[in-house]
């Protein structure tokens, strides 16, 4: 009778210790798995399993390192990793995956820390990203890509800090930006470009700070704003180029100026502090979706005319309030001729 219900325990029990040893008989193959050795090191086949029994993870350990093949998964049993080993579990060449069961990764590991080249997929197979690392250390040229397979980013890497030159693509290959980061940080001139290869703005960074001048363009390739900052500070903005507005502190437009090599030159409209913004429904059109915009209702002109290098130049149309005509001004190099 005891020996019956001896037999029945060692059945039931999970985990057994014989002469310091400790194992498990898996429930499902019915084979010893989980052991550990007298002096504590993992020996032979390990399996784990989800709390709803699903597998979790099997492999080999020798003298408590992993070797060999090992398989990692999701709850639902797909896939996750699979890990070959060397022989004292040093090295390891890994792949990921999806749960759709598509790569998500491929590299190596060097003492459980990401190791030389490393490559990124999309969840359709598509080569997204290229990363470098020395024992666990980022290091070296990293890319991402489009959809397209197109470069999109290649930056370089030194003890796991950004360093060098970094440079972003249209998907034309066209550059878009233009970097040069040091210890981490952006220092020094960077450039960004619109679709065409035109510069849209370029100035310095020190230690991701602006400073100094800065240059915004305009799509045509003028200069439009000249900007002065001081450690990300703005310090001095100077119109150059083209068309502003001017807002009340209701923010409602003020006026709406032309420059022209950082001077006014040109149409100027001036408007009274009334009106005010709504909201109208738009439908959209060539299967853009509809839309709600901001309207300016009630918008009233006090005055327009033109500029001629800062002075104004021509006719100068004043309205009253209530959008009737106030008066007319003729006007030459800044001085009024005729009213």
């Amino acid at each position: 009778m005891n020996r019956t219900i001896i037999t029945l325990l060692l059945i039931l029990i999970v985990s057994i210790t014989v002469k310091s040893q400790t194992f498990e008989i898996d429930k499902f193959k019915k084979d010893t798995i989980n052991r550990i050795d007298k002096k504590g090191f993992k020996q032979g086949v390990w399996r784990k399993y989800y709390p709803n029994n699903t597998i979790k993870y099997e492999g080999t350990f020798k003298d408590n390192y992993q070797i060999g093949q090992f398989k990692l998964y999701y709850e639902q049993s797909k896939l996750q990793a699979i890990s070959v080993f060397s022989e004292k579990g040093v090295k390891a060449k890994t792949t990921q995956y999806y749960e759709n069961g598509k790569i998500l990764s491929i590299g190596n590991f060097y003492n459980q820390e990401k190791d030389s080249l490393w490559k990124l997929y999309s969840t359709n197979s598509i080569l997204i990203a290229e990363e470098s690392y020395n024992k666990g250390i980022k290091t070296g040229s990293w890319k991402t890509y489009y959809l397209s397979g197109k470069i999109y980013e290649n930056f370089w890497y030194q003890n796991n800090l950004m360093n060098g030159l970094y440079k972003a693509f249209f998907e034309d290959g066209k550059t878009k930006t233009e970097a040069t980061y040091v210890n981490g940080e952006m220092d020094g001139k960077t450039t960004f470009y619109n679709s065409t290869g035109l510069i849209l703005e370029t100035g310095s960074y020190n230690k991701s700070l602006k400073n100094g001048e800065w240059l915004i363009y305009m799509d045509n390739g003028t200069i439009n704003i000249k900007e002065t900052y001081e450690n990300g500070k703005l310090k001095k903005t100077i119109r150059v180029n083209g068309e502003f507005t001017d807002y009340y502190p209701s923010k409602l437009p003020k006026q709406k100026i032309n420059y022209k090599n950082g001077k006014l030159n040109d149409a100027f409209t001036e408007y009274y502090d009334v009106g005010e913004w709504k909201q109208e429904f738009k439908k959209g059109i060539d299967g853009y979706p509809d839309e709600t915009v901001e309207v300016l209702v009630g918008q009233k002109i006090k005055r327009t005319g033109t500029y001629l290098n800062d002075k104004l130049q021509g006719k100068v149309t004043y309205f009253k309030v209530d959008g009737t005509l106030e008066k007319i001004e003729n006007y030459n190099n800044g001085v009024i001729i005729t009213k």
